[in-house]
């Protein structure tokens, strides 16, 4: 996916996967959903939700598309979609030309997508024959989690699988929107255009320093590293910038896949301590 830049905006984040025009933009309610469909959605415009409950927000992209455009609307098959109405919803007006009188149907712009697991996503969706104006990702529900990995690699996957890209890409996650506050750039850190706290409180939801190459990796040092912090490096491969990170801490260990690359770490840098891990199985 690449580093990530995040631009602040009121109400909402736009993150930018290095190497893409398409702006992703995290919005954490309903609301802020559909202001940024107003904002980027036009008439005409063939736009795939992703996650569609045929509710507020698929409502909202009807009326902005017009009966000229077309929404693809993408959701689990639910035991009550032909009854009409479900609670917080009316489906009615999204299948059928007769709805209830003073509601607009859809069914003319509108084509639905069922699916029976969420990993029929790539058989079912039409992606690469398909070049939409804009995509709507809103599938905590559909996962049964929120978590910012699977909805960025998600995301990712879904601009991978398209032959051109939309205008912008539209999330719905709170944990996503949450990352996305605490992604510094490093140039910006270097620049003084961002500011971190004085302090930095240990947290489960830490700052996250994004740079591009090692050089820029370790000018990250002296902003982030006190003296009294233990530090861990993931991927600390010949131990260059760990010795680096333990001479601005109080302690520094590298951890690296690799038994030769640590082999030969602990050559160069015996008073430093480092191990061999995979840091996708360091929690099993």
């Amino acid at each position: 996916m690449g580093v990530i830049v995040a631009l602040l905006i009121p109400t909402t984040i736009i993150m930018l996967f290095v190497g893409r025009s398409a702006p992703v933009v995290c919005c954490t309610s309903e609301n802020e959903v559909k202001n940024a469909i107003s904002v980027f959605c036009k008439e005409t415009d063939t736009v795939l939700e992703i996650g569609a409950e045929l509710a507020q927000i698929s409502t909202h992209l009807c009326k902005m598309i017009g009966p000229q455009g077309k929404a693809i609307l993408v959701d689990k098959k639910r035991s009550e979609s032909k009854s009409g109405r479900c609670n917080f919803r009316t489906v009615d007006r999204f299948l059928s030309k007769e709805c209830k009188e003073g509601e607009e149907s859809f069914v003319d712009r509108v084509e639905l997508v069922y699916l029976n697991e969420m990993s029929e996503w790539k058989e079912k969706i039409p992606l690469a024959a398909t070049p939409y104006d804009v995509i709507i990702v809103s599938v905590g529900h559909l996962l049964g989690h929120d978590l910012y990995m699977t909805i960025l690699n998600f995301t990712n996957e879904i601009l991978n699988s398209l032959s051109t890209e939309p205008r912008a890409v539209i999330v719905k996650s709170k944990t996503l929107y949450s990352l996305s506050r605490r992604l510094v750039h490093s140039q910006r850190l270097f620049d003084g255009t961002t500011k971190l706290p004085a302090i930095l409180e240990r947290s489960s939801e830490p700052y996250i320093i994004a740079g591009v190459k090692v050089e820029e990796y370790r000018r990250t040092i002296p902003f982030v590293v006190k003296e009294t912090d233990a530090i861990l490096e993931v991927g600390s491969h010949f131990g260059r910038t760990t010795k680096l990170l333990d001479d601005a801490g109080r302690y520094c260990i590298g951890v690296d896949i690799g038994s030769k690359i640590i082999a030969n770490a602990k050559k160069q840098y015996p008073d430093l301590a480092f191990s061999v891990g995979d840091a996708w199985k360091m929690m099993s």
